[in-house]
């Protein structure tokens, strides 16, 4: 029987527990700032979709934008405000085509009460 100079260590190895190491810590991830200004813009563009005459709309396309390249950004940072980000894309469409819509309607508001304006001389339509 031989024994050598060095035997290694019994038990655990150096550094660790027998019982098993704490849980490791993960941070939580960082939620796109881009996509909270994105849902913030197109809720912000109702309102002035609504109450503009239709002018709010263009607000609407900046909020959708805005949640599209965050959605680029939360896919290639595997960051969190995916949910924020689609919400301001469809939230954002959805307030351009009101508001499109609402610009529609005032044109052809004016256009129609343009055409049934008396004339001085007591002739209707446009003076055209």
């Amino acid at each position: 029987m031989s024994y050598s100079q060095y035997e290694p260590p019994q038990g655990p190895p150096y550094g660790s527990s027998p019982y098993g190491g704490p849980p490791l810590y993960q941070a939580p991830r960082a939620t796109n700032g881009l996509a909270i200004a994105s849902m913030v813009v197109s809720l912000v563009a109702v309102g002035g979709a609504l109450l503009m005459c239709g002018v709010g709309g263009i607000f609407g396309i900046a909020g959708a934008i805005m949640g599209h390249v965050a959605r680029g950004q939360i896919r290639r940072d595997n960051a969190e405000g995916d949910g924020f980000a689609l919400a301001g894309i469809i939230v954002g469409w959805v307030t351009f085509a009101v508001g499109l819509l609402a610009v529609i309607a005032f044109v052809v508001f004016v256009i129609a009460v343009g055409h049934s304006v008396e004339t001085p001389y007591g002739e209707t339509g446009s003076s055209v």
